[in-house]
């Protein structure tokens, strides 16, 4: 399995110069926010409504680490609230590593993927689920404890902009309504245990 993996990474040239490369499967666990808003419009304007849900994560990750590069296929879990009846994604993630140390480097890079939740507005006995693209960017530093293992701690931003309009009808005055619900972004902290595993 972990030589299946490698060869499929390394089919994406990012890994092809030679130089040290290592198969990697991280445990994430970490807490942020959904931006999420719901306005009603049509007939009557009701106004605007938007707040932020909190969530935690749980997260498995695979992949390969170069001394310059690494690259993750990753799913997650997120622990939601609220508006929220369920949310997961999955994705990866490219990040280049720069060395403070040895033992020590920070890291900045790009991810993107495919978003999954479910919003329920009780209010008006409606609900919606949605898969929608996201895409946005990382940053952080990884201590390695030792040649087989490494702590990460970092901060993500996920930019998702997914909309979905429900109509309705309004109990009081009969009128057909709708409500837009938006998910706009999501930012989040997680920390994370790196297993490494060398692969010459």
């Amino acid at each position: 399995m972990k030589k299946v993996l490698l060869a499929l990474l390394m089919s994406t040239g990012l890994f092809a110069y030679g130089g040290t490369t290592k198969a990697i499967v991280g445990v994430e666990t970490g807490y942020g926010q959904f931006d999420y808003s719901a306005a009603n419009e049509d007939n009557i304007n009701m106004g605007r409504t938007s707040t932020s849900e909190d969530f935690g994560i749980l997260g498995l990750k695979i992949g390969a680490e170069s001394e310059e590069f690494r690259i993750f296929l990753d799913a997650k879990y997120y622990q939601v609230g609220g508006a929220f009846d369920y949310a997961n994604s999955m994705g990866g993630s490219f990040q280049y590593l720069m060395f403070i140390s040895r033992d020590f480097n920070f890291f900045f890079g790009v991810n993107g993927g495919l978003m999954n939740l479910k919003v329920v507005d009780s209010s008006i006995g409606k609900s919606y689920e949605y898969s929608d693209p996201y895409f946005g960017g990382d940053v952080g530093f990884n201590y390695e404890i030792h040649e087989k293992l490494g702590f990460e701690v970092g901060l993500r931003y996920l930019n998702i902009n997914a909309k979905n309009r429900q109509y309705y009808t309004d109990k009081e005055t009969g009128n057909t309504m709708s409500r837009t619900y938006t998910v706009d972004q999501m930012m989040n902290i997680y920390a994370s245990m790196i297993f490494k595993y060398y692969t010459d």
